[in-house]
């Protein structure tokens, strides 16, 4: 092929010409060249002619995703949002055998746009923080570190991810898992142009692979908001259970006696002071050795009755009046200024009465439906509530003057008047007003029992509430009960348990398995192995999957001079609204844990 066929195969000169090239002395072009060369140098001016140099389009700052790089040390940064602010506390741990292996779990980092510096992505700072500090020791295998760089995907998803892998590893706090979820939600807020209520950050959560409960995001956002003094000693359920329905009771007074600044400056002062308390006992332990350590840890009761005292002078009444004051709220929204200080009136007089945070975390309608009624368990010297008859005896003596006498509720009405309010006025009482008597009547006996940490309001269930597993039958926050108390309190926890219809499968599926904090919910759905096992830790045996009484227990409480009217009472209540609603009342029973 000659030189000029092999010109025309590539397509440098129009095939028409092939024949006459070389054979005219005539320089200049006809038209057909002349198109063609038109059409050449348009061709090289377009955007979409092939490239001569193939990285000519590059961008130089582009990451490519999930590759892997040679970084050095300087080159690598801690993540600024991490939701860690502590140190890892298995950092010596992970220090030691990073210092023998090296890192042996590839670190994944990234960087914001027009940025130089990588920080690690979903993890690492810890492995980062060591490999730092092992270099500037002088440990040159850390000079620079073998990683996956992943492409920058926001700061929604960066925080995201430090959460989950922090979640995996367990070793996170209430306090900084609050602030990362915080620091999502801004940041998600702000890439979206969405705003997120409580259901949709929920949502946006699990597709990051976490599954934190709508209760506790809302338990998130409150310590946040609320708590931010003492965030860095808060506890998942003293959040739940104790300090947020305290202060949501303390804040709708303040609303009602239109004290809402200065009883918000109040509050800010008190959780300033403790923290600054539990600040200095910390410092004092850093400098100390082991056995002269000071308790550090958030005493949630004892923080509530300060804020009580801080705040009675800002509505005018007794410290003792306010938990009270908030559970006449719930039960009454439309009550007046003048009828709450007449709450709890002759309790706040009482030389004995105290104060105790409300406690009831399933509760939207009954936020505090036994506040106050820890009387019987004082914090040095737990005293008995009530005294046991022995065994083949007659009742046994009733409590002689003490906390549980000085009870703000009214004691168990006799048999005369409850067989009056059975049989009178049964017609208008509502649905509301018939809960609210079964209500208070385990209110009753809470006053002589110790049970606010187990009753929990449940509209869904038959009577309005369930009863959780306690987290020691022998003990109340931290106080140790007598036997005798201990006694009464396991036989009416099963009692309760039995007649609140949770033992039924058809009950039981009402209650939110979504609620991380009810122990019953979980190790219900942990399978009946880990519910028996439960149940036998508290000393309450099965018989064909029921939790039994025995007949020892049924005695104890239908003979005593106290407990036995009280308890009386509670049935009257179930009886009259069963009879009233039936149709609240399955008419099937299946046990909870029969197979499916």
């Amino acid at each position: 092929m000659t030189a000029t066929q092999r010109a025309a195969n590539l397509k440098l000169i129009p095939p028409e010409d092939v024949n006459t090239l070389g054979r005219s002395t005539d320089t200049r072009m006809n038209s057909s060249q002349k198109s063609y060369l038109d059409k050449s140098r348009d061709s090289l001016l377009s955007e979409d002619a092939p490239l001569r140099n193939a990285t000519a389009r590059l961008d130089p700052n582009f990451e490519p995703e999930m590759t892997h790089s040679m970084l050095s040390i300087d080159d690598i940064d801690f993540y600024d949002r991490n939701p860690r602010t502590g140190l890892n506390p298995r950092y010596d741990e992970l220090r030691e055998s990073i210092k023998v292996d090296g890192i042996t779990n590839l670190l994944t980092v990234t960087k914001r746009p027009g940025t130089q510096v990588y920080m690690p992505y979903g993890g690492g700072n810890t492995r980062l923080a060591i490999a730092k500090a092992l270099y500037a020791e002088g440990d040159m295998r850390f000079a620079k570190l073998f990683v996956m760089i992943k492409a920058w995907p926001g700061d929604a998803s960066a925080i995201s991810a430090h959460l989950v892998e922090n979640e995996v590893r367990g070793d996170i706090s209430f306090w900084e898992k609050a602030q990362g979820v915080a620091a999502f939600k801004t940041e998600f807020e702000f890439e979206s142009g969405r705003i997120l209520a409580a259901p949709e950050l929920h949502q946006e959560l699990r597709r990051k692979g976490l599954n934190y409960s709508i209760r506790v995001l809302q338990d998130f956002s409150f310590a946040v908001q609320k708590l931010a003094p003492i965030g860095v000693w808060l506890r998942s359920k003293e959040v739940n259970v104790l300090l947020r329905p305290a202060i949501s009771s303390i804040a709708d007074l303040a609303e009602k006696f239109g004290v809402i600044q200065s009883v918000e400056t109040a509050i800010t002062e008190t959780l300033n002071s403790y923290s600054a308390f539990l600040s200095k006992q910390a410092a004092k332990n850093a400098e100390s050795g082991i056995a002269d350590h000071l308790p550090t840890e958030l005493d949630a009761n004892a923080l509530i009755v300060e804020l009580h005292e801080a705040v009675a002078p800002h509505l005018g009444v007794e410290p003792s009046q306010i938990p009270l004051m908030g559970m006449a709220i719930v039960q009454n929204p439309r009550i007046d200024v003048a009828a709450l200080r007449e709450t709890g009136t002759h309790a706040a007089h009482s030389p004995t009465a105290r104060t105790t945070p409300a406690t009831s975390p399933l509760s939207p309608l009954v936020q505090a439906p036994l506040a106050g009624m820890l009387s019987s368990v004082a914090k040095a010297s737990p005293s008995p509530s009530v005294s046991a008859p022995a065994t083949g005896a007659g009742p046994g003596p009733a409590p002689g003057p003490g906390p549980a006498s000085s009870s703000p509720f009214p004691a168990a009405a006799p048999a005369n008047e409850q067989a009056q309010a059975s049989h009178g006025g049964e017609a208008n009482l509502t649905h509301e007003s018939m809960l609210k008597r079964i209500l208070d009547s385990m209110g009753d006996l809470n006053a002589l029992v110790p049970l606010y940490d187990v009753l929990n309001s449940a509209p869904a269930l038959p009577f309005g509430y369930m009863v959780d597993f306690p987290m020691s039958m022998s003990h109340v926050d931290g106080v140790e009960l007598d036997e005798t108390t201990t006694t009464f309190r396991r036989a009416l926890w099963k009692w309760l348990v039995s007649q609140s219809g949770q033992m039924n499968r058809e009950v039981n599926d009402l209650i939110s398995l979504e609620d991380d904090l009810l122990l019953w919910a979980r190790t219900i759905s942990q399978g009946p192995a880990v519910f028996q096992q439960t149940c036998a830790s508290h000393k309450a045996d099965l018989v064909d999957g029921e939790i039994a009484l025995t007949s020892l227990e049924l005695w104890h409480l239908f003979t005593h001079p106290l407990v036995a009217p009280a308890l009386a009472k509670f049935m009257t209540a179930l009886h009259t609204f069963r009879s009233k609603f039936p149709e609240r009342i399955p008419t099937s029973y299946v046990p909870v844990m029969a197979p499916r």
